[in-house]
């Protein structure tokens, strides 16, 4: 754990404390203990039992003052969802802190056999000669792209060709893998995504890449530090004209939407004779099929999460979450009762826990009465 953030850290503790924090960074701050509780380099002025014990009074509080009825799921430091009657509602300060005898005190672990295996930092490369490069575990380096602990970082050539060339960065289904582009800007790509993207920025032009498919998070180098020159990300037919910034583009295949999510700066959303300008905290919706475009705002955690080594999820069926979680762990899901496709969730999940501990959690919920594995097929019923 950085200095950094050792110090953000203590800082959101003392905004919870006094009343002051808002709910984002409140999910980050419970986020970052339900994913941290093995870790041993904690802030010294941070007595680790003593805000835990602390803090569960807070969430005790919060659970006591909502109106609404709610059943909490603690069983196991997985994922906790919150169940309110028809509604189920996510308390975000009831994610964490499963051993608490308050809420049922310890479960015995359950032993699940599957060839399901969490996702990891894997990809491949797809050079500029049409030869392909495996990333994972590889210590390929080439005059101008150097591959290091999952990501690529490319560096500018002082002696620019003319020629531009391109080069495809794809990750399969069950990885995640990251990627620095010769202008500096830096791209997370999630599991089944593909980037286009050129080895060099011809100088003096717009700098474009296109996202072939998939979810990827752009932290963008200023158009400042470029002779003014914008950034491009290409999905599908939208254009997302950026001057530097940071936002997400979700546009997978098999989904009918293309989301962009921004999360700092601005944006220009360019679709057929139509542009559509974001604020931070709003999402543009284009619907594939009736080429539309909407702009909501949104609370931008629940669609960035993924990034930070967790899903949120905010009102999403079980449906839905499956979909997510099936990129990342690499199956397919069955679903004999539809009815239990259709219930509808709000929570938080980290991205490393054991897929049969989340379907355990899900049974003990009474959401769906039983699974099975077939190879890397789940059947829910």
């Amino acid at each position: 754990m950085s200095k950094k953030e050792k110090q953000y850290l203590l800082l959101l503790i003392d905004k919870l404390f006094d009343g002051s924090i808002k709910n984002r960074d409140r999910d980050k701050l419970f986020n970052f203990f339900l994913n941290n509780q093995k870790n041993k380099d904690w802030p010294e002025a941070l007595d680790k039992d003593k805000i835990e014990a602390s803090l569960f009074t807070k969430i005790k509080e919060e659970i006591a003052n909502t109106p609404v009825k709610i059943i909490p799921l603690h069983k196991r430091p997985v994922f906790k969802w919150v169940v309110a009657a028809s509604v189920l509602l996510f308390v975000s300060l009831g994610v964490f802190f499963a051993n608490h005898n308050s809420f049922g005190g310890n479960a015995s672990q359950v032993t699940v056999n599957s060839v399901i295996e969490i996702g990891a930092e894997k990809a491949s490369l797809t050079l500029e000669d049409g030869s392909t490069v495996a990333l994972t575990g590889n210590t390929f380096q080439k005059p101008n792209v150097v591959n290091q602990e999952g990501k690529l970082v490319y560096q500018s050539n002082s002696q620019k060709n003319k020629e531009v060339s391109y080069n495809y960065l794809t990750v399969p289904r069950g990885g995640e893998y990251a990627v620095v582009l010769a202008d500096g800007t830096q791209v997370w790509l999630n599991s089944d995504s593909q980037l286009k993207f050129p080895v060099e920025f011809p100088e003096g032009e717009r700098r474009v890449v296109e996202l072939v498919y998939g979810e990827a998070y752009f932290d963008v180098s200023p158009s400042t530090q470029h002779n003014g020159a914008s950034f491009i990300v290409v999905s599908d037919n939208q254009e997302v004209e950026v001057l530097g910034t940071e936002f997400n583009v979700k546009s997978y295949k098999e989904e009918s939407v293309i989301k962009t999510t921004l999360v700092e700066g601005k944006v220009q959303i360019n679709f057929q004779e139509n542009a559509y300008s974001l604020e931070p905290n709003q999402q543009s919706i284009l619907n594939k099929e009736t080429h539309t475009v909407t702009v909501n705002n949104v609370d931008v955690f629940h669609d960035i999460s993924w990034k930070s080594g967790q899903f949120s999820f905010n009102n999403k069926s079980l449906s839905e979450i499956m979909q997510v979680l099936s990129r990342w762990y690499d199956f397919e899901v069955d679903f004999k009762n539809k009815k239990v496709a259709n219930e509808q969730f709000v929570g938080t999940l980290g991205k490393h826990e054991k897929i049969e501990d989340i379907l355990e959690n899900l049974k003990e919920l009474k959401v769906l009465n039983s699974y099975q594995f077939d190879g890397k097929k789940i059947i829910i019923e």
